[in-house]
């Protein structure tokens, strides 16, 4: 029975933290096994490795950054959803809602914004009614993704939502060349939906505003996606649409490490071995886990250490477990911050090595 080897996307586990005790941060922190882990893995550079999540995924994919130094998702979760591929420029205009405060807007976390399917089609109908055939033309081909379809690359530069939450929202906008008119017409969809009865009806019902659009990773989909893996696991949409893109199959995330032990050794009998396989007769599994993330963005401290500490029951210390009885061929963490760790066959398991305390890796973080 063939063992897989697993590679592990980890967003948050490191950060970024923002004006944060690392000491704090990890007084009292009982994870031994991460640390083991991270202690005895073989540390490899990749510059393409960013904190984000969705450019962790695409990098993965070898999915080339956009014109505007972004990750294009927009193009390829426009396929996921349906979006006929044309070479056209997509960009995502995902529903959000802006809180005012004393100063100024601040965002929301979008997933923390529920929109039902009637609620996305009646705000874009509006909206495309008020600006016109001659104007952009939302469309709503997933709830919690809208989309425009340009003719050209507009010359500005976007962020992903959640780079955005709990910051002053104007220093997030679009910028560029084009950045100005685009402002522009943000705030003229936010004057419309102020006035909008799907919003009057969701403030009834006690639900956050649709007030604001958010404009983001844009680009064209690229010819073709690299897709050295056999299956991959997640419970968000940006990995399962690179799988779909690249023709993996994906499942959803297991609740344990355990449980997904079970399932991938079971699925790996008498698969064929890809060419670049690591280990002979393994299978290449991605799984995407938030490590924090959600925390992290939130600077929730307390959450964060609850949830790694939860991590680290199920899912680190079973995995550390799996590569001493060789039920795991090998496994590659990716923390974001432009470096791997990499345990697995060729190089030994590193057991010589001392574990490292989590805040000496924090701290190195803090420091770039």
């Amino acid at each position: 029975m063939a063992s897989p080897f697993l590679t592990l996307l980890l967003p948050g586990l490191l950060g970024p933290w923002r004006r944060v005790d690392v000491d704090a941060l990890s007084e009292g922190l009982e994870l031994p096994a991460l640390e083991a882990l991270l202690g005895r893995a073989r540390r490899v550079k990749d510059c393409r490795d960013r904190p984000w999540p969705e450019d962790m995924a695409c990098s993965c994919f070898d999915i080339p950054l956009s014109d505007d130094e972004g990750t294009p998702v927009a193009p390829l979760s426009w396929g996921f959803d349906g979006g006929q591929q044309d070479g056209a420029y997509i960009l995502r205009a995902d529903p959000v809602y802006l809180q005012a405060d004393m100063t100024t807007l601040r965002l929301l976390d979008p997933a923390e914004v529920t929109t039902s399917r009637q609620e996305a089609d009646a705000l874009c109908a509006e909206l495309n009614v008020h600006f016109g055939e001659s104007g952009p033309q939302l469309e709503p081909l997933h709830p919690r993704r809208w989309y425009l379809r340009l003719d050209k690359s507009p010359e500005m530069k976007t962020q992903p939502p959640h780079q955005a939450i709990g910051g002053d929202l104007d220093a997030s906008l679009p910028r560029g060349p084009e950045g100005g008119r685009w402002r522009a017409w943000l705030n003229e969809v936010q004057m419309v939906l102020y006035q909008s009865p799907v919003n009057e009806a969701r403030e009834a019902c006690g639900l956050p505003a649709i007030n604001g659009l958010w404009l983001w990773g844009g680009g064209v989909r690229p010819a073709t996606v690299a897709a050295p893996w056999d299956r991959v696991c997640s419970d968000e949409d940006v990995l399962p649409t690179l799988a779909a893109f690249g023709g993996v199959p994906a499942t959803e995330l297991s609740p344990n490490a355990k449980a997904w032990l079970w399932m991938a050794t079971d699925h790996t009998v008498g698969r064929a071995v890809p060419a670049g396989r690591p280990a002979q007769g393994s299978a290449r599994c991605l799984i995407a886990l938030d490590a924090g993330y959600v925390q992290v963005r939130a600077g929730d401290v307390e959450g964060w250490r609850t949830r790694l500490e939860h991590l680290e029951a199920t899912w680190f210390q079973p995995l550390d477990q799996a590569l001493r009885t060789r039920q795991l061929a090998g496994l590659h963490l990716l923390s974001g911050w432009g470096q791997r760790f990499e345990l697995g066959p060729g190089r030994g398991y590193g057991w010589w090595r001392h574990k490292r305390p989590l805040q000496d890796w924090l701290k190195r973080v803090a420091a770039t």
